[in-house]
């Protein structure tokens, strides 16, 4: 609706970059999105007459399939941008979608070391640092670091930052037939969302296109906020594959988007020399906001390098 719309067009101003930023606060007062990030949703609902059938029946339905969170939890910005993305066309790369880092890489050049965990980052002098994993240690100019502080194990790095809680996110994965009769219809259908006020034991269920159908049935996803079990999946579907059956839980898929003064929000610059993406998440969690909290840090790197 207009909200949306206007929120899109405050986030992303046609053929225009947002200037250099050291900061959220300095980013989201730049971007006009300050109140969007400290204002809640269920109070601007009300501020802007939205029907609460709308809130709670269609808008919780995509904050949960998206984030996994109820509406009424979260913040302006990030459920906005639930709302933005779930009603806008979506792309996918064939493949699969990690083959844009995958091919960024390969373009790049860069020496990578995939699945080496960094234990701890220590300063090497006064203008380089030491980054070291479990088996050896190496001298950078410059650290970026991508992954959340909360989850990244790392030692040597200042923790006096606001602390986020995370979204335990429960996923299973299968092939089979869906038992339609349950929600009242004939044919299957690509998405099932739920309310935060009703009882379904999933927050979605998703039929995973690109997967080619066989007599076990299609590929679906179903998503939780608490364990999904064997009890749920023979409701859900009337035959499923066990051998078919995936399992995975992230204790920390998500921070919970909630309402967060700007001047709370994590910092970009930890120290000279190390600069911090994930704080953006307390935006909004998505490619796009990490997009731009990644050219911002490498528009920082350049201006310090040169």
């Amino acid at each position: 609706g207009v909200l949306a719309e206007e929120f899109r067009a405050r986030f992303v101003p046609p053929d225009k970059d947002p200037p250099t930023f050291t900061s959220l606060a300095e980013f989201t007062n730049v971007t006009r999105l300050a109140e969007y990030v400290s204002g809640d949703t269920r109070t601007s609902a009300a501020k802007h007459h939205i029907d609460k059938r709308f809130l709670y029946n269609f808008w919780s339905g995509i904050t949960r399939a998206i984030y996994n969170q109820n509406v009424t939890g979260m913040s302006e910005f990030s459920s906005l941008a639930c709302l933005a993305i779930g009603t806008a066309p979506t792309f996918s790369i064939d493949g699969g979608n990690v083959q844009l880092p995958v091919t960024l890489l390969k373009k790049s050049k860069a020496k990578t070391h995939l699945s080496s965990h960094v234990t701890h980052i220590k300063r090497a002098n006064n203008k380089q640092w030491s980054v070291c994993t479990t088996t050896s240690c190496d001298t950078f100019d410059v650290v970026v670091l991508a992954a959340p502080l909360e989850e990244a194990r790392l030692a040597g790095i200042p923790t006096n930052i606001t602390k986020r809680n995370y979204v335990p996110t429960y996923v299973v994965a299968l092939r089979g037939t869906l038992n339609t009769a349950l929600f009242g219809v004939l044919s299957p259908f690509v998405n099932i969302l739920t309310t935060e006020n009703g009882t379904a034991h999933f927050t979605v269920l998703q039929h995973v296109s690109g997967c080619t159908p066989t007599n076990e049935g299609q590929v679906y996803k179903i998503q939780a906020q608490k364990p999904i079990t064997n009890e749920l999946l023979h409701t859900l579907f009337s035959k499923f594959s066990l051998q078919s059956v995936t399992h995975h839980m992230w204790a920390g898929a998500f921070p919970f988007e909630v309402p967060t003064r700007v001047n709370k929000l994590q910092p970009i610059i930890l120290e000279k020399g190390v600069y911090y993406l994930n704080g953006m998440e307390s935006l909004a969690s998505s490619m796009e906001t990490t997009i731009i909290a990644a050219k911002n840090a490498a528009k920082l790197v350049e201006g310090n390098q040169t």
